[in-house]
């Protein structure tokens, strides 16, 4: 069977909450989003999550991206942790909207659980684009210069339900059991300021599913505004 793992760019519905703030819900996303122009660049870093077998095959995926609120110009980088037979398998990917996802070879980047890993994409003018991926546990770095048109219209830092893509179709996974993510020094560029996400006065996705359950949740952000965390479940 062919199996390869995607992130689709999801739509989330924009609520106005009571205090004037706004929340999001997403089938396949969780954690914080920005509409914004000319968003250049993007930075978060994050542990591995160990995933957790329960039945079945069941995904997730780390990340973190620009333009893929309410666009289809999503270009994006991060791990993905999954069960797959009954086997957790880490990996780290590159993906560009529409083309699916590029898994990371081990032999050029190790990810494993608890590894630390950081991922910056980063726009070095017009259509030109430099993604790196570093594990700072395993001494390692990938740099990757990509061409692709995006809108920079957003930016996103996510937990996410992946798609996947078989010799049968696609659709979306199971969500593996991932415990909680801690997203940590995140920001982003957006014209000439770079930003935290308080101060790009971002939106938080709760991840639920088609009956309105919540899979996954975002944490408040911390003081200094760059630091959050999705948890599994509500």
């Amino acid at each position: 069977m062919l199996l390869v793992v995607v992130a689709l760019a999801a739509q989330p519905v924009t609520v106005a909450a009571a205090s004037g703030t706004h929340i999001a819900s997403s089938r396949n996303w969780a954690g914080y989003m920005v509409e914004a122009d000319a968003v250049t660049l993007i930075h978060a870093a994050w542990k591995v999550p160990s995933v957790v077998h329960t039945s079945g095959d069941a995904f997730s995926s780390s990340w973190v991206g620009i333009g893929g609120t309410n666009s289809d110009t999503l270009i994006q980088a991060g791990t993905t942790q999954y069960i797959e037979n009954g086997t957790p398998q880490y990996y780290a990917w590159i993906e560009t909207l529409p083309q699916t996802a590029e898994l990371i070879a081990p032999q050029k980047l190790r990810v494993r659980p608890d590894d630390a890993v950081g991922v910056t994409i980063r726009n070095v003018g017009g259509d030109q684009w430099q993604i790196k991926i570093e594990n700072a546990s395993a001494g390692q770095q990938l740099t990757r210069s990509v061409t692709y048109a995006s809108c920079k219209c957003s930016a996103e830092w996510i937990e996410e339900e992946p798609t996947i893509v078989t010799d049968s179709g696609q659709g979306l996974a199971t969500l593996a059991n991932f415990g909680s993510v801690k997203f940590s020094d995140a920001y982003a560029k957006v014209g000439s300021d770079t930003q935290t996400l308080r101060q790009l006065s971002v939106t938080p996705i709760t991840l639920k599913n088609g009956g309105g359950q919540a899979l996954a949740t975002p944490s408040d952000l911390s003081s200094s505004g760059n630091n959050f965390t999705v948890k599994y479940g509500s």
